[in-house]
């Protein structure tokens, strides 16, 4: 009967070694498409509000004469502590036509990737990274 203890502390220590990190990668994810949305969902309201778009994001905290109160509290940074990019002009590796685009740059911080690393974006679809079995993190 010890035995049987020392394996199941065993698995129980492991897992909870592992298991945090699969956590994390999908918690980021996550973040990254909720902040999007909300960033965008702000643009969006900026457009109705003024007729036009706002040249950066930092106008949606520090919006212009006349604005009741800011779009967005504060600009956040993504999960992996970058800045939201924001454009007019379709990003590299996006192929959806819009007239803006948020984004984060993914894990990798540079435009384009793959897997975790690849680009989210409010043209985005699913999820960024593969899923991954919790032992392979």
């Amino acid at each position: 009967m010890p035995h049987c203890r020392v394996g199941f502390v065993s698995l129980v220590t492991l897992a909870a070694l592992l298991l945090p990190n699969a956590l994390a990668a999908d918690s980021r994810v996550i973040s990254v498409k909720a902040e999007v949305y909300a960033l965008a969902s702000a643009v969006n309201l900026f457009i109705i509000d003024h007729g036009r778009f706002p040249a950066d994001l930092r106008e949606l905290v520090e919006p212009p004469e006349g604005t009741i109160r800011p779009y967005v509290a504060r600009l956040p940074l993504d999960p992996w502590g970058a800045p939201y990019e924001y454009s007019l002009e379709r990003p590299k590796g996006c192929d959806v036509e819009l007239d803006f685009y948020v984004w984060s740059n993914g894990s990798d911080r540079q435009p384009g990737g793959e897997g975790c690393a690849k680009d989210f974006g409010n043209w985005s679809r699913g999820g960024n990274c593969p899923r991954k079995p919790w032992w392979k993190f």
